[in-house]
């Protein structure tokens, strides 16, 4: 997916930008949910929520 493809799903959805970033690192960079997370400063289960929620769509 392109990055602003991804930016529309994650305005449709009200995606917070943290939570935007954590998700494109797992996509992009390749990370775990938990790295991700880490980078972020947020907790895994935000990633794993965004996660779900962009996939959803």
């Amino acid at each position: 997916m392109k990055l602003d493809d991804f930016n529309v799903v994650a305005d449709l959805i009200g995606m917070k930008k943290r939570s935007r970033e954590a998700v494109w690192l797992m996509e992009v960079e390749g990370m775990t949910g938990y790295f991700a997370a880490q980078q972020m400063d947020i907790s895994e289960s935000t990633v794993s929520r965004a996660t779900r929620a962009s996939v959803a769509r």
